[in-house]
């Protein structure tokens, strides 16, 4: 994803704009190792652009405080900083994610009517309080119903799933287990798992869809089920994130 972004940048800025990642949980690739790497490289220009989650207004603020931790009382040097804080409402994120719905269900298609086909939309679980911080549940559901509103005339049989955390607390519903039994209950012969509120895969869309998958799988062995991936390195995505992040480049470059 770096490399693919900065790709697309640099066929606008040439090498004015530099494209650095940094992990939330990885050492040696936080905030904290990357910020002095960006400062001695001569930019006093940032733009903060949380990547993994798309409910950012919680998730990416995880991001946000890292990076002033990291920053501590030395943050002079950064004369702008941008932040972009979500791209749940982008119709072109949604137009590609439909796009990706369809090819991945088309070899299920062979075998199935599309109202055979029950489509889970997965998004990042919220829970529903968290110390009083906004969660992301606003921003994750118009996400899934601007997705559906491109897909349910073809796919009917089609529900959001929440990739809920087992902890305490109110989380959103259905969870990915309980969206897929629903469908199966509305006539899906085949269940399809599409991350949607996720662009890059990790333990949570591999491993925890898997782990769900297998669990459906003991109650309805009928049932054909299919993972798709995240959109992850997808060129579309990355020329869309240059896009989105193109407008802050140019505000940070140009303000006084």
């Amino acid at each position: 994803q770096r490399a693919g972004i900065a790709a697309a940048l640099r066929e606008r800025y040439g090498d004015r704009v530099e494209v650095f990642s940094a992990l939330n949980f990885c050492a040696g690739s936080m905030p904290e190792d990357v910020l002095p790497v960006i400062r001695a490289a001569g930019y006093e220009r940032v733009v903060v652009y949380p990547l993994l989650v798309v409910d950012s207004v919680y998730t990416g603020g995880m991001s946000l405080e890292q990076v002033n931790k990291a920053l501590g009382s030395d943050g002079a040097w950064v004369h702008e900083i941008r932040y972009l804080a979500s791209f749940h409402d982008r119709p072109a994120y949604h137009e590609r994610l439909a796009r990706h719905v369809r090819d991945g269900v088309a070899p299920l298609r062979d075998r199935y009517a599309t109202s055979q086909i029950g489509v889970v939309l997965l998004n990042h679980g919220c829970p529903y309080k968290a110390k009083g911080f906004e969660t992301g549940i606003r921003d994750s559901r118009i996400l899934y119903h601007a997705v559906k509103e491109r897909l349910w005339h073809e796919f009917p049989n089609i529900s959001v799933g929440w990739m809920n955390h087992p902890t305490p607390g109110r989380w959103t519903q259905p969870d990915m287990l309980q969206a897929a039994r629903n469908l199966v209950t509305t006539g899906a012969r085949a269940i399809v798992y599409v991350p949607i509120g996720f662009v890059t895969d990790n333990h949570e869309t591999i491993l925890d869809v898997g782990y769900t998958a297998d669990r459906l799988a003991k109650v309805h062995p009928e049932v054909e089920i299919l993972r798709l991936p995240s959109l992850n390195d997808d060129p579309d995505l990355m020329g869309l994130a240059a896009d989105w992040i193109a407008p802050l480049i140019d505000d940070a470059a140009t303000a006084a």
